[in-house]
């Protein structure tokens, strides 16, 4: 065998890397491009040197397998460098990688791996996703290479394990994968929305209908001004009620508290059911949600249970979806805010997220006026969450003058709550909004007969 110096190896492993990351930037960021072209003419003259350098080692029974091997762990490769790949485009790039190989590879003047071709590429599709294949796909291709196999048996033994590892290979690429650069790691489909997560370095993105809700990396920049200052607001609340909040992060936040019972009213209670099943979800909630001061109701209409229900609470936490549609609307309507007042004791108070004030300004005052006409003193505050932008809340209180409410947010230090950023130094800064960047909504109310924030969600953007 003639000695190969190991630098030979160097041009094609730069190659090979450099062409994984462009078919990432292109794929992903540009979609079809003529780079992929390139990118699939590369593949098959790569596969055809490395048959030359195999041919050197004399390591033609063991091309093919070797051939597989390095497509699988190409596309590993690739995928811890840039933390996704898109399968169905390295499908392409290896099938032409191998059909480049495989070209100049026969055994006694018959092209015996040729067969092979469609059985490897399904089984470097599928082991990406369960890499304890490999074992006994390795063992199998050496079996189906044996020197005495006619072609005719090949191919019965080729169709045979391309069927078991299509029903055991679990093969599952998520039908809105296509919306996300990053690799989708949980895909279900409610009667209320489509949720998504994806993974990037580690952590992990939760998407509802598409729409960013919540990241790992910063998720307590969002939790903490939506449940801490409104806790502290009202000292030693006991009963609680939270609308929405399926994912168990609010209750997480709440627990450090010494409070008597916590309601929950869930509008999507599929998620809520992964919330308290799905591991994803149970590493951010802690699985909250099986505190015993935990009391779910399942109520279709919650405008009619808070306007109707004879309990009475301390707190009332809001946490839904942006009104993006006039479904969602109704849970930023008169009706809905005086549902809270009533449902609310005589010293309660309440908070709802109520979007960005930067993005939507116009729907953030409607909100804030909203809120007011049903009776409660309102104070705004906002917060720059790194993955979400900046974002906004309204407190209501039932028994404080404006003034008074704002010296109170100001005076809590949070020293009682292990709060990862919260602060008093921070809460006075969430409270300042600076100069006004537009021109301020003072009158408009949303109703449920004159339904208007969600057009004015929709109509914004951050131009000042």
């Amino acid at each position: 065998m003639r000695n190969i110096n190991p630098i030979t190896f160097i041009p094609f492993l730069i190659p090979g890397i450099f062409i994984g990351k462009l078919q990432v930037i292109y794929t992903h960021l540009y979609g079809l491009h003529w780079i992929d072209i390139f990118l699939l003419v590369v593949a098959s003259i790569a596969g055809i040197w490395l048959r030359h350098v195999m041919k050197v080692f004399k390591l033609e029974q063991t091309s093919l397998i070797l051939a597989i091997l390095l497509a699988s762990l190409g596309d590993h490769f690739i995928y811890y460098l840039y933390n996704f790949t898109d399968y169905i485009s390295q499908l392409a790039l290896f099938s032409c990688f191998l059909v480049g190989f495989l070209s100049h590879s026969k055994s006694k003047g018959k092209p015996l791996y040729w067969p092979l071709t469609p059985l490897a590429i399904g089984v470097g599709y599928g082991a990406s996703y369960i890499p304890v294949l490999w074992i006994l796909v390795l063992v199998l291709l050496v079996f189906l290479v044996g020197k005495h196999s006619h072609p005719l048996w090949v191919w019965s033994k080729v169709i045979g394990l391309a069927v078991l590892l299509f029903f055991f290979s679990e093969i599952d690429i998520p039908e809105s994968q296509n919306k996300y650069v990053d690799k989708v790691v949980f895909s279900k489909a409610t009667s209320f929305q489509n949720l998504d997560i994806t993974r990037w370095n580690g952590h992990y993105w939760f998407y509802q209908n598409s729409k960013n809700q919540l990241s790992s990396i910063d998720y307590w920049l969002y939790y903490e001004p939506l449940v801490h200052p409104v806790m502290n607001v009202i000292g030693g609340a006991q009963d609680i009620l939270v609308i929405g909040g399926e994912n168990g992060i609010i209750v997480k936040e709440l627990a450090p508290y010494d409070f008597k019972q916590c309601t929950l009213l869930p509008l999507d209670t599929a998620l809520l059911r992964y919330s308290n099943e799905n591991q994803l979800f149970t590493q951010l909630n802690e699985g909250s949600l099986k505190d015993p001061r935990v009391n779910i109701r399942y109520k279709k209409d919650i405008l009619d249970f808070l306007h109707h229900n004879n309990n009475r609470y301390d707190v009332v936490i809001v946490d839904v979806p942006d009104p993006t549609d006039i479904e969602l609307n109704q849970f930023y309507t008169l009706a809905f805010y005086e549902g809270c007042f009533t449902a609310l004791k005589k010293e309660g108070a309440m908070v709802t997220q109520s979007g960005s004030p930067y993005f939507a300004g116009s729907a953030f005052d409607i909100i804030n006026n909203t809120c007011k006409k049903s009776g409660f003193t309102t104070t705004q505050y906002h917060n720059q969450v790194l993955t979400l932008g900046e974002w906004g809340w309204t407190l209501g209180i039932k028994s404080h003058n404006k003034k008074e409410a704002q010296l109170v947010l100001q005076s809590i230090n949070f020293d009682d709550v292990p709060t990862k950023w919260l602060n008093n130094q921070a809460m006075d800064m969430m409270l300042s909004f600076g100069k006004p960047w537009h021109k301020k909504d003072s009158t408009s109310i949303n109703t449920l007969q004159k339904p208007i924030v969600y057009q004015h969600y929709l109509k914004g953007s951050y131009a000042f």
